[in-house]
């Protein structure tokens, strides 16, 4: 092995930049590493150092406009080995390039940085000593050779003899891992024929170098910082060994420390571990001169044996460190367990191994004894013995970390059964898996339920019976009513005008209230209906405005007569969930409502609010509502019917059936109103999901395609053929179209060519399915504008995806 001290002293350098921040940080650091410095800012001065020294090593600062012309000077001298630059690289991206190809082999990055100074330096003095050969070598080796074979065996049997002592020492059993670092650094101390030494190691949590043994032990316990100059720093960092011979710089030592070594022969050399260095071992006053490559070669092979008993002496310090943890996060578990208000039970193969004292009381147990090393389905109610097991089973065997809650019954030792609300988790008891169980007793939780169980059935069955009530007798009322009604017509028309003004005033009166009480009856049969839940919205997508215009087609004629303005400003493209039907009814009922109470001049819309999704809203300029009675408009049992502004008189039911309607809808419908200045009906519907129409005459296809789709939110429409499927389009374009190839009336190429010649539905995507996908079917099918073709049958998780993509 090659001395570094004759590396380091066989190669100078030149160091030439005018910037004196380099020249103090790195000067101090090539000086603290042993190298010969020399410095010049100038290029006359470095030509100068150039022509009177035997430069090894150039490095220069690439900023200086005479950089390239310098490393030129030095690539001509006699003794020109390697150039270094010195630059912004990363500022400068094209610098390095440059240089590389002006012959520079190593760089150092600005800002500098001291510590990595000393491996870049000793790697290229490594090179240029390696090349530099001496002629005569081999002539002197013929003579030589027997002896140093004779002295290599002597030498050989010493270092077995030393190996036996450290490997003796260190693998000895009762000894710290400092004891056995001191015990090792007497012994290589003695093999090394010197007087003080110390081994130190890295400690990663603060980044330090610690003195863990020392001859002699004053200094055991000193830490120096890693990020440091000192030379067991660089040395960790570098993973170089460092030689001095005696009278050499030993000040590069920290402060703490460089007495210990002052002008003493001193070897740093680091232990290299699995992972990376652990530390130095540093040894110094030899007792016969300085320490030679032999001495090297000694400390590396007894460094390789510390190194690995050092890693498992680490290792085994931290296993009982994590041992000791353990016990005592065991032992906080356990007491926090055994305090905890809700019963503990953890058992292992069915057999209870630990319960808590709260798991005891619930239990009525007195001892602990009593209840573990029991089979837990002791305390398990039969019903649920079968169903426990299976579960427990897939807990273990799967290692699921737990299982969700349950509702189970268990028995207590003095007989009596508990409803218990059960959450079972796995964890590790003494390291083998078990069964954590918490319960919480709900008896009275469930006895409660019972009752409040048994209280609604109750009032539902009541509600039920004033609803059956409500219909019958509304039912059996219209038939008389429709018999007044028609006799009050038939006296009028019988006395054909000839009644005097009084009779036939009252006899208009009656009529008009018969009518009115036929139309409450209506009201009360329809909200029974909808209470019972005979009558259901059937929910798809609508055309917002064609209900708005639908309407006002109905009273359109009475607003003219009353010279109130109606129109719709619903957009075309506005569409909302609902059941036609009863949503025109809902919006029948608010605009009948509207021109009641507005006057000639007055004006109604109806318009699609903006920020309000899936809402329709119907403003008037009316007389408005009164503050008194706009928290009870939608209150059947309240009565909030008012005189309209031509003396229109209502029931007072229609705004209770028209939020029944809505709340049927899972929605819901708001006022906002101010008294003289009008009012706001709003109706809020369910957000509509986007639609995908899938169009396929066979059932069960279909169904599979729904299938396909059911974890994408969307609203999924039918249709048996293309011909049925446009008509459906007229009312609610989709967002996407799936549609089977072969179909009876329309195919899947007519319905293709249908929407891509339609002038509002010819950009919506249409994807092609069908069992029959030649290559020539699927090209015809692109060239008519078909936006995907899929084959039959659809592999699960490949509709879905191509679907998503065209919803955007």
């Amino acid at each position: 092995m090659l001395s570094n001290n004759r590396i380091i002293a066989s190669v100078s350098i030149l160091l030439a930049t005018n910037d004196q921040q380099i020249l103090r940080t790195a000067g101090k650091a090539l000086d603290v590493f042993g190298f010969k410095v020399f410095r010049a800012v100038s290029l006359e001065d470095a030509q100068s150092v150039l022509a009177n020294n035997a430069i090894g090593i150039l490095a220069v600062d690439l900023r200086q406009p005479w950089a390239f012309e310098l490393a030129g000077s030095f690539r001509a001298s006699p003794s020109y080995g390697e150039c270094i630059g010195i630059g912004p690289f990363d500022e400068d991206q094209t610098l390095m390039p440059v240089a590389v190809e002006k012959g520079f082999s190593g760089f150092v990055p600005l800002p500098v940085a001291a510590e990595s100074l000393p491996e870049i330096f000793y790697k290229s003095a490594g090179r240029i000593f390696s090349a530099r050969s001496y002629k005569g070598v081999e002539a002197q080796l013929g003579a030589a050779i027997l002896l140093e074979k004779n002295r290599e065996l002597e030498s050989r049997l010493k270092e077995i003899d030393r190996s036996m002592k450290v490997a003796a020492t260190l693998a000895a059993r009762g000894f710290s891992i400092d004891e056995k670092l001191h015990k090792s650094l007497e012994i290589l101390l003695e093999q090394l024929d010197a007087g003080r030494g110390s081994i130190m190691l890295l400690d990663t949590a603060t980044n330090e170098l610690v003195v863990r043994a020392s001859i002699p032990a004053k200094i055991t316990g000193l830490r120096q910082p890693l990020n440091g100059t000192s030379v067991a720093a660089v040395v960790t960092k570098s993973g170089v060994p460092i030689n001095r011979a005696e009278g050499e710089r030993a000040a590069a030592f920290s402060t703490r420390n460089s007495e210990e070594y002052k002008g003493s022969a001193f070897l740093s050399y680091p232990i290299a571990g699995s992972e990376g260095t652990l530390g130095v071992f540093n040894v110094t006053d030899k007792k016969a001169g300085p320490f030679t490559d032999e001495d090297e070669e000694t400390l590396s092979r007894f460094i390789d044996r510390i190194a690995t008993i050092i890693e498992n002496a680490m290792l085994h310090d931290k296993l009982r460190a994590d041992e000791a943890a353990l016990r005592e996060s065991e032992k906080r578990y356990r007491l926090l367990v055994d305090s905890a208000p809700d019963p503990i039970v953890v058992h292992r193969d069915f057999i209870v191994t630990y319960a808590n004292r709260a798991a005891l009381k619930f239990i009525r147990a007195e001892r602990a004894e009593e209840v573990v090393g029991r089979d837990v389905m002791d305390f398990i109610h039969p019903d649920y013995r079968q169903s426990v097991v299976d579960r427990l089973t897939a807990l273990v065997s799967q290692g699921l970390s737990g299982l969700p809650r349950s509702e189970q019954k268990y028995y207590r030792l003095d007989g009596t059964i508990a409803d218990v609300e059960v959450s079972t988790t796995l964890v590790t008891q003494e390291g083998k898996p078990a069964v954590q169980t918490i319960f919480r007793d709900i008896t009275e939780r469930k006895l409660m339920d019972a009752e409040l169980h048994k209280a609604k059935n109750l009032a539902e069955d009541a509600t039920r019976m004033k609803d059956k009530f409500v219909s019958l007798v509304t039912h059996d009322l219209r038939s008389p009513l429709a018999s007044i009604i028609a006799h009050l017509r038939k006296v009028d028309s019988l006395a054909n005008g000839s009644l005097p003004e009084v009779p036939k005033a009252m006899l208009g009166h009656a009529a008009d209230n018969a009518n009115r009480l036929v139309e409450m009856i209506d009201r009360l049969l329809d909200l029974s209906r909808l209470k019972t839940g005979s009558v259901k919205p059937r929910m798809q997508p609508v055309a917002a405005r064609s209900i708005g215009v639908m309407a006002i087609d109905g009273l359109s004629a009475l607003a003219e007569e009353k010279g109130i303005a109606i129109s719709c400003e619903i957009p075309r493209e506005v569409k909302v969930m609902a059941d036609r039907e009863l949503l025109l009814e809902v919006v029948g009922n608010l605009l009948s409502n509207a021109v009641k109470f507005c006057k000639k001049g007055d004006r109604i819309t109806i318009f699609a609010p903006e920020g309000m999704p899936s809402t329709i809203a119907v403003k008037d300029t009316g007389k408005g509502i009164s503050p008194l009675i706009i928290d009870d408009l939608f209150r059947e049992e309240v009565k909030t019917s008012t005189t309209g502004t031509a003396g229109e008189k209502g029931t007072g039911l229609g705004l209770p059936l028209c939020a029944e309607i809505i709340a049927a809808h899972g929605g819901r419908i708001t006022v906002e109103s101010e008294e003289g200045a009008g009012s706001i009906f709003f109706i809020t519907l369910p957000e509509l999901k986007p639609t995908v129409m899938i169009v396929d005459d066979h059932e069960m296809a279909r169904k599979i395609f729904r299938e396909h789709l059911k974890d994408l939110d969307v609203e999924v429409l039918e249709a048996e053929n293309g011909a049925q499927a446009l008509t459906m389009m007229e009312s609610l374009a989709p967002k996407v179209v799936i549609t089977d190839v072969y179909m009876p009336e329309m195919d899947g190429y007519g319905l293709l060519e249908c929407i891509r010649n339609h002038p509002t539905m010819k950009g919506i995507p249409v994807i092609m399915v069908s069992a029959d996908a030649t290559e020539e079917r699927q090209k015809l099918a692109m060239e008519m504008g078909a936006n995907d073709f899929v084959l039959k049958p659809v592999p699960d998780g490949d509709l879905a995806p191509r679907v998503l993509r065209y919803l955007g």
